[in-house]
């Protein structure tokens, strides 16, 4: 009778090992048409916010207002930086944020040897190790996706320094000071 209590064990083993890794599996599958359908949507969005914003960069309305405004020398460089800074770097950043998760799917298939005890556990287990890491970086993937989508508001800002040329001028609407009967200044940063 012990051997066959053996045996009925090592069968139970099996199945509750199978079913163990189905649940997983699936699990991971409906994560991952989820999250998959998360990053297709997101290209959508990405692709329409940036057409929409080089369009609306491309036919801006240019109007600096040449008679009243004065251009701030020592001001113009800092706030070209900003600029460069906010078209190029926060897009970059955005899209390192993509790259990430990439790396890391790449790393779950090139993992290289296996100690003792990992080659003690079921292939079964394994597998289910591998798809729950696959779900993770799709779900990352999505994740990355939902923060570079939005560019809109980055477009607007350059649209709005290129219209009116505010980088390089002087802050408008400072109040004014009157010095004598027909001179008045600016109070602000540039005077006081």
């Amino acid at each position: 009778m012990k051997p066959f209590s053996n045996v009925l064990g090592k069968i139970g083993d099996f199945f509750s090992a199978i079913g163990h890794f189905l649940s997983r599996f699936f699990d991971a599958e409906t994560s991952m048409v989820e999250n998959v359908t998360r990053i297709y949507d997101d290209f959508l969005t990405i692709e329409a916010n940036f057409t929409a914003g080089v369009d609306e960069i491309r036919n801006f309305k240019f109007d600096p207002r040449w008679q009243t405004r004065v251009i701030s020398i020592p001001a113009v460089i800092p706030r070209l930086q900003d600029l460069y800074q906010r078209i190029f770097l926060d897009f970059r950043d955005r899209l390192a944020a993509i790259a990430a998760p990439i790396h890391e799917f790449h790393l779950i298939f090139t993992t290289s040897g296996e100690s003792a005890a990992d080659q003690q556990v079921s292939g079964l287990t394994k597998t289910a190790v591998k798809i729950d890491e696959i779900a993770t970086l799709v779900k990352q993937i999505a994740n990355a996706m939902d923060a570079i989508k939005d560019f809109t508001a980055l477009f607007d800002e350059v649209v709005k320094d290129l219209e009116t040329l505010d980088v390089i001028f002087l802050q408008q609407g400072n109040p004014r000071k009157r010095v004598d009967a027909q001179a008045t200044i600016r109070l602000g940063k540039l005077h006081g």
